[in-house]
């Protein structure tokens, strides 16, 4: 006895809500190529934490996981597909490759920054930014090469279809003795800026 298998082909495309979060989830997987997409516009762990013990009539959650879970994302968006063929579902086209991103994000109300990272088979993109840290009062602050209230940047893109860029901005003031650099590589030019104060 013997049985011919059909491919199977399923693609979904909708609203993703989790909480009071909501967002955009696209789903296909075939034959050849699968492809994952979601979006959320913004979510607290700890909100999701609260909303799940009470669901199961636990109570508040402890103390100890709602201080761990204090952390937070705007406009979170994770992107696969893997394969190396743009792929079309439900009218939306999936180019091939992999992106992360988050445009704000607060962890424990003390790092704030943003994260972007994707990659396909010929590019790689990242970039990252930290709003500066205040410590003991101004004492230390991590932050940005140009002054205390300037993020610190990282950028990075290499491949083939890219020009390669390299920058790494970013300075730390120790007890009003501030030490600042600043380091590029674009378009072949190598500059390298160090600041003492």
């Amino acid at each position: 006895m013997s049985y011919a298998l059909v491919p199977i082909q399923i693609g979904i495309t909708g609203g993703l809500h989790i909480g009071e979060a909501g967002g955009d989830v696209s789903v296909y997987l075939g034959k050849s190529a699968n492809v994952l997409y979601a979006q959320l516009d913004n979510i607290r762990l700890s909100d999701l934490f609260t909303n799940l013990f009470q669901g199961l009539n636990l109570g508040t959650p402890p103390g100890l996981i709602t201080t761990i879970t204090n952390v937070g994302f705007k406009m979170l968006k994770i992107y696969l597909n893997p394969s190396p063929n743009t792929i079309v579902v439900h009218g939306k086209t999936y180019p091939s490759g992999f992106e992360f991103a988050i445009r704000e994000l607060n962890l424990w109300d003390f790092i704030k920054g943003s994260a972007e990272m994707s990659f396909d088979y010929h590019n790689l993109h990242l970039n990252a930014t930290l709003e500066p840290i205040s410590m003991l009062n101004g004492s230390i602050v991590i932050s940005g090469a140009r002054s205390d209230s300037d993020p610190a940047v990282f950028q990075l893109d290499v491949g083939a279809d890219v020009a390669t860029v390299i920058h790494i901005s970013g300075g730390i003031n120790l007890f009003k003795n501030r030490l600042a650099a600043d380091v590029s590589l674009s378009d072949g030019v190598f500059q390298v800026a160090v600041n003492m104060r």
